[in-house]
């Protein structure tokens, strides 16, 4: 093999050894975003109709004759309980999407020695409490008080009291979260965060929503 032969293959080795050496380079950072991309969340434009519960909203009637209609304290009677949505201060409902499921409450009017634990009565107004209607134990949506004053679950057979969201019949591990609330004039308005989270709801920043890549 002459010289120049010889000069001819040392360089295409060499192109050769480059070449695999950047493939392989370029394969473990490839590998190491998708593990960096695999921990962090995106976040998702949403409409106000879209975003959770916040503090300051207005509680709307959610269905009947007054569907949309900012609830009134005074109109409401010991007993009595019904679903409602949160509307922002433009009277945009928040009740589109995932919100359709999360942002779905009780509104419940009791006797003041109804109010017990684990109930904080420092988080209701004249008697009213508000709880969530999404199930400790799987998420599920919980159903209508029956005969024995329980909401019960129609998932895994959870129940909670119909006063205080306690836990009645497992599986659920805790009792119904609870929303403070405050009187504003002839209005039931948020008072602030869920005194525990409710589970499976996402968290909100702004104009957008946290979903996971």
């Amino acid at each position: 093999m002459t010289t120049k032969a010889r000069k001819v293959d040392s360089e295409i080795s060499r192109r050769k050894f480059v070449t695999g050496a950047i493939g392989i380079t370029s394969g473990v950072a490839g590998i190491s975003l998708l593990s960096l991309l695999g921990g962090l969340t995106a976040k998702k434009f949403i409409s106000e109709q879209e975003k959770m519960i916040s503090s300051g909203d207005t509680l709307v009637h959610a269905d009947g004759d007054n569907k949309g209609q900012p609830i009134d304290p005074s109109s409401l009677k010991d007993d009595q309980y019904f679903l409602a949505y949160p509307a922002d201060k433009d009277g945009k409902i928040r009740d589109q999407g995932i919100a359709t499921k999360f942002n779905a409450v009780m509104v419940l009017k009791y006797p003041a020695d109804k109010l017990v634990e684990p109930l904080k009565k420092e988080a209701t107004a004249s008697g009213i409490v508000v709880l969530t209607t999404v199930c400790t134990h799987a998420g599920c949506t919980i159903g209508a008080r029956d005969k024995e004053h329980n909401f019960p679950c129609g998932c895994h057979g959870s129940k909670f009291n119909g006063y205080t969201g306690a836990v009645v019949a497992q599986p659920a591990p805790l009792p119904l979260p609870q929303l403070p609330i405050k009187i504003e004039g002839n209005k039931l308005v948020v008072a602030g965060n869920w005194l525990s989270p409710v589970l499976g709801a996402p968290k909100t920043e702004g104009a957008t929503q946290e979903v996971k890549v």
